[in-house]
């Protein structure tokens, strides 16, 4: 009997207005059970404070699970180092297209060359 006088008391001042969590035609969750006098609504009730308004009271019981951070391991890889260097190349005598003769002479040349070297990539915590 006491939880149905609390019950319509709530209802009244809802309707009324004389409730701080009245809006604007706006939906209105109320989580949780205890309201006004220490009363007890049951769950999944509607209440009409507008004629667009409804509220509803839901329980309230929320799991959060948080996962532990997983570490990315570290790793053996190759890396390339790139080596550039000039020789001399022995071009031997011969007749240019005009039928010139040329001597034979030394001419620049460069080479591209490299190798691979070891490299740790480090392991890392992801979020």
């Amino acid at each position: 009997m006491k939880a149905f006088v609390i019950l319509l008391v709530a209802a009244a001042l809802l309707v009324l207005g004389g409730s701080p969590s009245a809006a604007d035609g706006t939906k209105i969750i109320i989580r949780g059970g205890h309201f006004i006098g220490g009363g007890h609504f049951p769950q999944h009730r509607f209440f009409a404070t507008h004629p667009r308004t409804k509220i509803l009271v839901v329980p309230s019981t929320v799991y959060v699970i948080r996962s532990s951070p997983r570490l990315v391991p570290g790793y053996w890889t190759y890396q390339w180092i790139p080596q550039v260097y000039t020789s001399w190349l022995w071009i031997p005598g011969h007749y240019d297209p005009n039928g010139y003769w040329v001597e034979g002479h030394y001419v620049p040349q460069t080479i591209q060359t490299g190798y691979y070297q070891p490299a740790w990539i480090g392991g890392y915590w992801e979020p």
